[in-house]
């Protein structure tokens, strides 16, 4: 049996409500971020091929820990949350057509 460091698996996770990775322009996404170890200060951020950016700064509306993407705006690209540590959630690609 191969034990496996704890610190191997990420301990901030990204979910997306409505589930989907496929989005319409009309629609609207929450995104919220959770963290197993230390829920203080995390932030949803995006990458679309230049700097990344922070949701509440250059996109979105911040609520605590969620980020809302309003309906009727082009949001795709790679989202994921980061913790002050530096922790981070896997990526999660978004696409709206």
């Amino acid at each position: 049996m191969q034990l496996v460091p704890l610190s191997f698996y990420p301990s901030v996770s990204l979910s997306i409500s409505p589930d989907l990775q496929q989005f319409f322009r009309d629609q609207s996404v929450k995104l919220t971020c959770e963290d197993q170890v230390d829920s203080d200060v995390l932030v949803v951020k995006r990458n679309r091929g230049g700097p990344s950016e922070s949701c509440g700064a250059e996109f979105g509306r911040l609520s605590a820990l969620s980020c809302f993407l309003p309906a009727h705006q082009t949001f795709s690209g790679s989202y994921w949350c980061e913790a002050r540590t530096g922790d981070r959630s896997d990526p999660v690609s978004i696409s709206v057509s």
